[in-house]
């Protein structure tokens, strides 16, 4: 919302060209994280997230972002939300990719150092590698919504992520999920910028910090919640190996319900998100 407050309306599909800056220290920042814990031990992490943050949170006191401040209430968020039948879809579906996001951040580096025996120093690598698609794709998001519906890359997300899924469950030796790792930036790129996207297109504009919310409550909140409860349990019931397999094969079947649902209740519900954006091929 800040960074969507500091570009303003005209600029709003700038948003993943910002976002990009997030993916590069993320990136360079987990790398040199599980550095620190083979060399200071756990101790150093929350002293290095401490420092990071204190710069993050002084950046934005000398950069604050002004938007005219409007009253919400609660019941309107809701009310808007019920009363547009596409816009609860795809709220769902960003539910069960939650799930999915859940399942890989949660307990993919368990899986690899308990089953696998793989080294500190892979983690590492294993999320540099997850940035390296994300860059290019945050750099690009006007061109991309200039020529891809949010529809189509939301679904683009989910097939790619049913194939990482598939290919952690199918790896024998740590090194192999490092190629399954560069999906990473079409499954959470392709879904946050797909996501944001439609949420601000559908909501008023007096509720578009509810309407980042509701995205956020969606597949941060409600379906890592999901995803953490019940990848827990399958984990331990079933192994990780058949954890991201049924979870592959609900999301496909999420994916092709999602997309025969969607397009039957366009002809009923048109959404400005519909025409894909003219103005990004001015950038």
């Amino acid at each position: 919302e800040y960074t969507l407050a500091l570009l303003g309306p005209k600029r709003r599909n700038e948003w993943g060209r910002a976002r990009m800056w997030g993916s590069a220290g993320y990136g360079v920042g987990a790398f040199a994280a599980s550095w620190t814990v083979d060399w200071f031990g756990w101790v150093a992490v929350p002293v290095q997230y401490t420092i990071c943050s204190a710069i993050a949170v002084g950046i934005m006191l000398k950069n604050p972002a002004v938007r005219e401040h409007t009253e919400t209430h609660f019941k309107e968020v809701v009310s808007f939300t019920m009363s547009h039948p596409r816009l609860r879809l795809f709220l769902f579906c960003c539910c069960v990719a939650g799930v999915g996001f859940a399942l890989v951040t949660a307990f993919l580096f368990i899986y690899l150092s308990n089953d696998l025996d793989a080294p500190k120093g892979l983690f590492g690598i294993c999320i540099a590698l997850t940035v390296i698609i994300e860059l290019p794709v945050f750099w690009f998001a006007p061109k991309l919504h200039h020529h891809i519906s949010d529809r189509q890359m939301f679904l683009c997300s989910q097939i790619a992520w049913i194939v990482r899924a598939c290919g952690y469950a199918a790896i024998q030796t740590p090194n192999q999920v490092l190629p399954f790792e560069t999906l990473h930036g079409i499954t959470y790129g392709f879904t946050s910028l797909a996501g944001t996207h439609f949420v601000t297109k559908v909501y008023p504009e007096s509720l578009l910090n509810s309407a980042l919310g509701m995205f956020h409550s969606c597949f941060f909140g409600i379906g890592t919640f999901i995803g953490n409860v019940g990848g827990g349990l399958l984990y331990d019931h079933l192994g990780p190996r058949l954890m991201f397999v049924i979870w592959s094969a609900i999301t496909a079947v999420m994916c092709g319900w999602y997309y025969t649902t969607d397009k039957a209740l366009e002809a009923v519900e048109p959404l400005a998100v519909d025409h894909l954006d003219s103005s990004a091929s001015d950038h």
